[in-house]
């Protein structure tokens, strides 16, 4: 378990990360896998808006026969969506969250293709997640609505 705080702009936002059974805690800078147990993050967001997840995402070694994974991204608020990592890099994830608690939970959909990576580790290693971020985009700030002003004009 991780937690994170941020302060920005009057926005607070409190990340907590529940990993699943393959993390290595020796592990020298923020890095984490998804295998076939959920990895949650637990969010205390005090505006509504969108909760921006983004981090290096890298298809790990039990998926040797396919060329990319399937994820689901759901909430406990009935929210549901999947992406399909194609390529080691750069992910960003959006989901719309209100001014409350919220758990974000990523699963991967796929099976793994080999049940023993190169190590002799038989845990289930489908993608990896460095340097994640978490992040409000708060949807007062960031609206391009044009407000008339006191003539009626805009």
């Amino acid at each position: 378990m991780k937690r994170i705080w941020s302060l920005t702009a009057g926005i607070i936002i409190s990340v907590i990360l529940f990993f699943g059974s393959n993390n290595d805690a020796s592990a020298r800078e923020p890095f984490f896998r998804l295998g076939k147990d959920n990895t949650e993050i637990h969010l205390l967001s005090t505006s509504n808006g969108t909760a921006v997840i983004h981090g290096d995402f890298i298809l790990g070694p039990s998926l040797s026969d396919k060329a990319d994974l399937r994820l689901l991204i759901s909430t406990d608020k009935e929210y549901k969506s999947s992406i399909t990592i194609s390529k080691n890099g750069p992910q960003t994830i959006f989901v719309p969250v209100e001014a409350e608690k919220i758990r974000i939970i990523l699963r991967p959909l796929d099976k793994p293709s080999v049940a023993v990576t190169g190590n002799n580790d038989p845990r289930a290693l489908l993608l990896g997640v460095r340097g994640l971020t978490v992040r409000l985009k708060n949807e007062h700030r960031t609206s391009n609505i044009e407000r008339p002003t006191s003539n009626g004009k805009r």
